[in-house]
């Protein structure tokens, strides 16, 4: 092998050496921060499920219902399993379908978690048809112990590390190109010196004066730093398109990617940042300049001591918004990595939870008022001779029902959910069950004078659970009358589509839902109508005026009384008009506590307390 050929393999041996380690590294660098960042996603979640279920109380009942929701806040797979392995709630399979789902107790992450509190493992979902990555902690459960598993499919991050793979294989090939190139020039010069030196030398050995000559003839040595320089060039030019590739998957995650040097300096932020936190940010400049957030600054402070660090914060009022962040600081650079992870669909199902508790809430103390307070009038004997008994009695009834049968729908709600509610599943006539739901909503159409109208294609026997039915179909024909306007019609009908299937239809002539809110409304606890409209006046041509407002403070102890109508039944319209709102009447006690007085009462008043009366405005007059 001649000289020439050993300086180019080794020249050549050297880069490539070097290129193929370089980009084997950033392989294993990039791979490890993907995967260190869906380990962190796992473990901030099953954080904030062990807070949840031991706020909720987490019981065979709920479970399903709560992994359902946690798993549509954060887009993750939520199993709740029981100490023997059973799998009680999964918010990927229909809580029908637990039963033939199997148990849990070899699982290996759930082995794990049994003698180390939390169980880590990674392997191929049938059910999902991907590779899964699970994270199992303990969890209190029905009095017991349990688990929750948070799972997160890696068909993203694999799909980003094939890119990356595909990347640093370009780069690698490119740098072997590169390496030749280099290799070959490199030899072509440091042979030309070898026989330049050799040449000074004999020059020197045959030299009467015994020193050696110098040769400066180099001509080649513009040519090899020229060459270098454009090959500089191009090896900026690469690793520049390395870099943009790189930031394109950062860019492409769901999570917003912050980097941070010691002096706050922002030195990288991805896309999600800047779109969804701060779209003022910009690199090179200090990141709380324009951002007046001391929660985070007091967050991301502490975390360059504790070198890792992760919290629950809301965001600043320009930004509406909560988040789980987590910060990791980088020793050897003196940078710090945040990573931010959008909370706030959790944060507002939380919200409507209350909102919906709430509700109910005032649906049962007002029925309930109203109730002790005819009956605390009927038994002090007031009107024990008086005609006026027997509207008192009424409205003692008639609430009494309201309120049964909103407890009982409460009920059978928790049954479902709890999946203890057996479906009685028998032969009926599609007829006699629609005719039996229409006749109990017959007296409130009639009181609106709406007609309900039952049209069948035909009178089909189907097989169902006939409370069951009612209830849906009751439900239905409930919101229709709710929100259609007077003297108009409600039809019920069924379209016949094969042998073994049929569509029935509740065809109502109100305004219908909103388009923006038709995706929601199958979300749960979520509610159209806030409450109470603003104006008490009804619909119609002419629309009924508002009703007045007043409250009244009392300055000494006395016995307060309030006789008013108008809070059972609606102020009616004329000629087609919709009723008015109702009226109200409220005593707010100096602790806070709000007493629903009814339409008539008599309560006992201390310094400082206040009776409201919310006066119905008048129903509408002629059609809307």
């Amino acid at each position: 092998m001649s000289v020439r050929a050993k300086i180019f393999l080794i020249t050549f041996s050297l880069l490539a050496l070097a290129t193929g380690g370089g980009g084997l590294f950033i392989q294993y660098q990039l791979t490890g921060y993907l995967n260190d960042d869906v380990n962190s996603n796992l473990e901030n979640h099953a954080k904030i499920a062990q807070k949840l279920f031991i706020d909720a109380g987490l019981n065979v009942t709920n479970a399903d219902v709560l992994a359902d929701d946690l798993g549509e806040a954060s887009g993750l797979r939520v199993t709740i399993i029981s100490e023997d392995g059973t799998v009680y709630g999964d918010s990927d399979v229909l809580k029908l379908d637990l039963d033939a789902v199997e148990n849990h107790s070899n699982r290996p992450e759930i082995m794990l978690a049994k003698n180390n509190e939390s169980g880590l493992s990674q392997r191929f979902s049938n059910t999902l048809n991907t590779d899964m990555r699970y994270l199992a902690v303990r969890i209190p459960f029905n009095g017991e112990k349990g688990f929750v598993r948070i799972a997160s499919p890696l068909s993203e991050i694999n799909r980003a590390l094939a890119q990356v793979r595909y990347i640093v294989l370009l780069a690698v090939l490119v740098g072997f190109i590169f390496a030749i190139f280099v290799s070959y020039f490199s030899s072509n010069i440091i042979l030309g010196y070898l026989k330049e030196f050799i040449s000074d030398a004999e020059d020197s050995i045959n030299d009467d004066s015994g020193n050696p000559r110098s040769n400066a003839g180099h001509g080649s040595e513009p040519y090899t730093v020229e060459s270098a320089q454009q090959d500089l060039k191009k090896d900026l030019q690469i690793l520049a398109k390395q870099r943009r590739q790189f930031s394109s998957v950062l860019e492409k995650m769901g999570q917003g990617v912050l980097l941070l040097n010691k002096s706050n300096e922002v030195l990288f932020y991805n896309r999600t940042i800047k779109d969804d936190f701060w779209p003022e940010l910009e690199v090179g400049t200090k990141f709380f300049n324009n951002i007046s957030y001391p929660a985070l600054k007091k967050f991301l402070k502490k975390a360059w001591e504790k070198n890792e660090l992760a919290i629950e914060i809301n965001g600043p009022k320009s930004i509406n918004s909560s988040y789980l962040i987590s910060a990791r600081r980088d020793k050897t650079k003196d940078e710090m990595l945040v990573v931010f992870n959008d909370i706030s669909k959790l944060r507002q199902l939380e919200k409507m939870k209350e909102d919906f508790i709430g509700n109910v809430s005032h649906e049962l103390r007002t029925p309930i008022s109203v109730i002790r307070a005819n009956a605390e009038t009927l038994i002090h004997g007031k009107f024990i001779d008086d005609p006026n008994a027997i509207g008192f009695t009424e409205a003692i009834l008639t609430q009494s029902e309201n309120m049964t049968e909103t407890v009982s729908e409460l009920l059978k709600l928790s049954s479902i959910e709890a999946g203890e509610y057996d479906l009685n599943m028998e032969n009926h006539k599609l007829g006699k069950l629609i005719n039996q739901t229409v006749k109990a909503h017959q007296d409130q159409a009639r009181l609106r004078n709406i007609s309900l109208n039952v049209q069948l294609e035909e009178d089909i026997d189907i097989v169902v659970d006939a409370s069951a039915f009612s209830i849906i179909l009751s439900n239905f024909v409930a919101n229709a009358l709710k929100h259609s306007p007077s003297n108009s019609e409600i039809l019920i009908k069924n379209d016949l589509e094969d042998d073994f299937l049929t569509t029935l239809s509740v065809i109502d002539q109100g305004k219908g839902i909103p388009k923006k809110y038709r995706d929601r409304v199958f979300e749960r606890f979520f509610r159209v109508d806030k409450g109470r409209a603003k104006h008490s006046g009804g619909t119609g041509s002419f629309k009924g005026g508002d009703g007045l407002v007043r409250e009244v403070e009392f300055l000494e102890p006395l016995n307060a009384a309030i006789l008013s109508e108008r809070r059972v039944y609606q102020p009616y319209g004329l000629e087609g008009g919709n009723p008015g709102k109702c009226g109200t009447n409220l005593f707010i006690r100096n602790d806070g506590s709000v007493m629903y007085l009814g339409g008539k009462n008599e309560v006992r008043a201390l310094p400082g307390e206040r009776m409201r009366i919310e006066t119905p405005g008048g129903g509408g007059f002629g059609k809307p």
